[in-house]
């Protein structure tokens, strides 16, 4: 860190070795009575333009209340006239569209360097990595209740309690609110609730609830149908 700082401060920003951040160096304009009135942008390396898309050559000269757009960015440069040697900002910038690193710092009298470094692959990676792990928690817990339903029918237990049981797991499994088991009778053309979770619920009126399983039974086959929530 101390060499790229070195060379900042040495050399023209265009000459630094591709380092995949984006650097501006920022002089600080002060008024008649020493204070802090504005900060000009001195010069620009050519990552800049590749995470911003803003023109090297436009912006240098320009005021930084010209060139930035999100609130928090704007933030450091007004920190910095507070007399603060460094500032740091992390997160979305809307103006660029991208998950953002930004750091100022001093790197003399009246002079910061700002480096922006483009984190929005690392961000999509952990978000796909976070979705990747759901959907295996999901599935494995899926197939534990399968698992548990399936040693349920092997057991002494009721048919009565094996229905009852294997809602209570469903539930749980699929982290909804209800489930029931309804028995076909064809004669009747009804049905019959054999057993269920949450239909009881006093609450159920005034909650939006989620009903996903619903397995209907008549003498031939076991069908199971899933609702979205209502």
């Amino acid at each position: 860190m101390g060499d790229n700082i070195s060379k900042i401060n040495e050399s023209n920003l265009k000459e630094i070795p591709n380092t995949t951040n984006g650097i501006i160096r920022s002089r600080t304009i002060r008024n008649s009575q020493g204070e802090v009135i504005d900060h000009r942008i001195v010069d620009v390396s050519g990552d800049f333009q590749n995470i911003t898309g803003l023109d090297c050559k436009e912006i240098i000269g320009q005021s930084y209340k010209d060139i930035f757009e999100d609130p928090p960015v704007l933030d450091i440069f007004k920190q910095l006239e507070y007399g603060k040697n460094s500032e740091k900002f992390e997160g979305y910038s809307v103006q660029f569209n991208k998950h953002l690193e930004i750091f100022s710092f001093s790197v003399g009298e009246d002079e910061y360097v700002t480096i922006f470094k483009d984190t929005s692959q690392l961000h999509l990676f952990l978000r796909k990595k976070d979705e990747l792990e759901k959907e295996i928690t999901s599935r494995l817990r899926q197939q534990s209740a399968l698992s548990e339903i399936s040693q349920l029918s092997l057991s002494n237990v009721s048919l009565k309690e094996i229905f009852q049981k294997t809602a209570e797991i469903l539930v749980q499994a699929l982290h909804v609110d209800y489930s029931k088991i309804l028995r076909l009778v064809p004669q009747k053309h009804q049905f019959i609730m054999e057993a269920g979770v949450g239909w009881k619920d006093p609450d159920k009126k005034k909650k939006k609830k989620k009903i996903l399983s619903l397995t209907v039974l008549n003498h031939r086959q076991v069908t199971p149908y899933f609702l979205k929530s209502l």
